[in-house]
């Protein structure tokens, strides 16, 4: 069931999904990984935070970022939420920060026009 917003006809209602595919840009990033310790080496798109999902060749799926170690969003290393099995070396990963779970095509928001504000678009900004 989707539940539809009112934006009082100062704006579009649109999905969890929608809003996180629109502000919630890629990381890509250049690594390499031992055990549960990801060394990211060149960033080239984005930046890493902890709960980062984390895809590519050789990366067990449902990898996550869950601890910063010496990198703050770039250059450093990270702490994974799986210990990989097959280390991996100089490998483009992309990877998202989108809220993808059951609600998010059926939890909607507003996105407001110019000039207006609030959880509804109800609020003047002039």
């Amino acid at each position: 069931m989707i539940v539809k917003c009112n934006c009082n006809g100062h704006g579009r209602c649109v999905t969890t999904r929608y809003l996180n595919e629109l502000y919630s840009p890629d990381v890509s990033f250049i690594a390499n990984w031992t055990g549960n310790t990801l060394t990211v080496t060149e960033i080239l798109s984005g930046s890493i935070s902890v709960g980062l999902s984390i895809n590519g060749i050789n990366i067990t799926a449902g990898t996550t970022i869950t601890a910063l170690g010496t990198g703050a969003g770039g250059i450093g290393t990270y702490t994974m939420s799986i210990s990989q099995t097959n280390p991996g070396t100089a490998i483009k990963l992309k990877s998202s920060q989108r809220y993808s779970v059951w609600d998010s095509n059926s939890s909607t928001s507003c996105i407001c026009d110019i000039g207006y504000t609030g959880p509804s678009c109800n609020m003047s900004k002039f």
